[in-house]
């Protein structure tokens, strides 16, 4: 059995509210690290989660230990108990509806713990889903602090994956995972004010950005990167990506997300 340092090891909780595709979610990363060899469909075989699920999952190196969190509000205290056991957490947003009430509860409770997190809407392969209206009420409630990193790459059947606005590189799904692909040359008007949004994120984390920001400078790759980590790891900064966990689209990107961004047990 592989021994792990502490530095290899990533604890996150995966809340939000019953029904968004937490469990989905556990199931597509245990999928990617070949512990299981099919996603359910949760329009098939929706589950309803009433205890804390732990899931192991060996990845590029890496041990990650996923909390499976129920998402009712009866389950409260497994909440509670879910959010001191880790280090971080992941937020899953139904993208075919409004801001839920377990979406609230989850982001106002790891800012309660000072749990950094990142928000991951899914079931953007649906004819109901709708990611700029998401993006929209989450920076009307949270503000600046809400960092898009991805603008989804087509709309429900024809969603086949994401631009990454932070580094500027398309990712496109193969029928099995998502490959690094040409950036499309007719999604601007998509691309160009969510990756507004992120540069102002990072622009908030120091004043020496704020200025070159409102001076319009442009920012180096490098001070992206440390800004994102700097605003992730101090609660400042909420990153945002899409996908869909039935499909495995997004996946590969969470966990990479989880180990760029996310911190280590202390």
């Amino acid at each position: 059995m592989r021994i792990y340092e502490s530095e290899s090891i990533r604890n996150v909780s995966i809340l939000g509210h019953s029904g968004a595709g937490k469990s989905n979610m556990a199931e597509s990363l245990e999928f990617i690290a070949g512990l299981t060899n099919r996603i359910t469909n949760p329009n098939e075989n929706a589950k309803i989660s009433n205890s804390l699920t732990l899931h192991t999952v060996e990845y590029q190196s890496l041990k990650f230990h996923f909390i499976d969190i129920p998402g009712y509000s009866d389950f409260f205290g497994e909440l509670e108990s879910g959010l001191s056991a880790t280090d971080g957490a992941i937020i899953i947003v139904d993208g075919t509806t409004d801001l839920s009430v377990g979406t609230e509860t989850a982001l106002e409770l790891a800012d309660s713990r000072n749990i950094p997190r990142f928000i991951f809407v899914n079931k953007i392969d649906s004819e109901k889903a709708d990611y700029e209206k998401i993006i929209t009420q989450l920076r009307d409630k949270y503000g600046k602090r809400i960092a898009p990193f991805h603008v989804p790459w087509g709309k429900a059947e024809s969603f086949k994956g994401h631009i990454n606005v932070v580094d500027m590189f398309a990712r496109e799904f193969n029928g099995t995972e998502c490959q690094n692909a040409t950036m499309p040359d007719n999604m601007d008007d998509e691309i160009v004010p969510i990756r507004e949004m992120l540069l102002e994120a990072v622009a908030e984390t120091s004043e020496d950005l704020m200025s070159k920001f409102f001076n319009g400078e442009e920012f180096t790759t490098a001070e992206i990167h440390k800004g994102l980590r700097e605003g992730v790891l101090s609660c400042d900064i909420i990153p945002v990506i899409c996908g869909s966990t039935f499909k495995n689209i997004g996946l590969n990107t969470t966990l990479d997300i989880v180990r760029e961004y996310l911190p280590a047990p202390k």
